[in-house]
């Protein structure tokens, strides 16, 4: 079977690639480099290519609101480079931060009520269970479970921009405004889709240092990753992925090894590691000293239990170009120390 062979027949705009975690967006802009090369192997124009890949293929989220900036502006330099007109035209990146409310139970109840004519009554109680976790928008970040489906986001998200008199009237009433309902509907419109690769090099925060909040949420919704956040968007990015998907990431190598991680090595039996890449220390020359150890993986979301994944094991090597030295020496050579291949049983 091969490995990628459903992605064959996909279209290049179909392909959806999310980060999110983005911080200044450096996964994104590498993405678009790649998309590039894939838009013009098919005969696009550069022009063409950088306004479909900013409009169709990237999406990204940030808790933290400058990082956001700093990738907006990142990904619209991108596409300046390719299309001069790019800073006058309507195109914008699906980009978003996650914006931390304050709705009070009565501004919610306001809220539902301008909104009367579009929501039943479960999905008036789906929609402020929902909007009331952006309450905690600058703990949770992407890990904001949606409630709501795609189709009555959409609704809202309309509204929000159109500003009906009604929603008018009540926002008035309230600690809520439209700008802020429009975010947290794009925000929503993004967290509720599945995209074809899931690529983030996310936050990492052992329990003991999460607020009760977040730890309290972990707990709840990420039984088998609440150990560390990076393991708990290890989970995120397999559910945001589309089934015969690819997620990628690299984190803490801990999740290999521990007790305390168990079951999520269990529940990662389930889909396929292509590829990892154990990285050891120093795998960053920004991060001295001998406390982080990372691990680089791609995995596949579906089940071939005799696919042989490849892995490469980096560990001894001092540097950060040592170690990418020593990996494409691996993809040059097969036959290199330090690269094994296995059966995924």
């Amino acid at each position: 079977m091969a490995i990628n062979s459903h992605l064959s027949d996909k279209k290049l705009q179909q392909i959806t690639f999310l980060d999110p975690a983005m911080g200044s967006g450096h996964i994104l802009i590498y993405a678009f480099d790649v998309f590039m090369q894939l838009y013009q192997s098919e005969g696009y124009s550069a022009r063409e290519a950088a306004n479909s890949i900013v409009t169709n293929n990237l999406f990204g989220l940030d808790i933290d609101r400058r990082a956001y900036q700093l990738a907006y502006f990142a990904v619209m330099m991108k596409l300046r480079q390719y299309d001069r007109r790019a800073l006058t035209q309507s195109v914008e990146p699906q980009l978003s931060d996650i914006p931390k409310t304050n709705i009070l139970n009565d501004d919610l109840n306001e809220l539902t009520r301008a909104y009367a004519n579009q929501l039943s009554q479960q999905q008036a109680k789906s929609f402020q269970g929902t909007v009331k976790e952006f309450n905690r928008g600058d703990v949770l970040g992407s890990l904001i479970k949606p409630i709501l489906d795609q189709g009555i986001l959409s609704e809202l998200q309309a509204s929000a921009a159109t500003e009906p008199e009604s929603a008018q009237l009540s926002f008035a009433t309230t600690n809520f405004n439209f700008e802020e309902m429009s975010r947290i509907t794009h925000v929503l419109t993004i967290l509720t889709a599945q995209y074809t690769i899931v690529v983030t090099n996310p936050p990492y925060m052992g329990s003991g240092k999460m607020t009760p909040s977040l730890s309290k949420f972990v707990k709840r919704e990420y039984p088998d990753s609440k150990a560390d956040l990076f393991a708990v968007f290890m989970e995120l990015a397999q559910k945001l992925n589309v089934q015969n998907g690819y997620h990628a990431l690299i984190t803490q190598h801990q999740w290999m090894f521990l007790s305390s991680f168990e079951k999520l090595r269990v529940k990662l039996r389930k889909n396929v590691l292509v590829n990892m890449v154990h990285l050891g220390t120093h795998a960053f020359e920004e991060i001295g000293g001998e406390v982080v150890q990372s691990t680089a993986f791609v995995m596949k979301n579906a089940s071939i239990p005799s696919y042989v994944g490849t892995y490469e094991r980096l560990v001894s090597a001092p540097s950060q170009t040592a170690k990418e030295d020593a990996y494409l020496e691996m993809v040059k050579d097969p036959s290199c120390k330090g690269l094994y291949r296995t059966n995924q049983t």
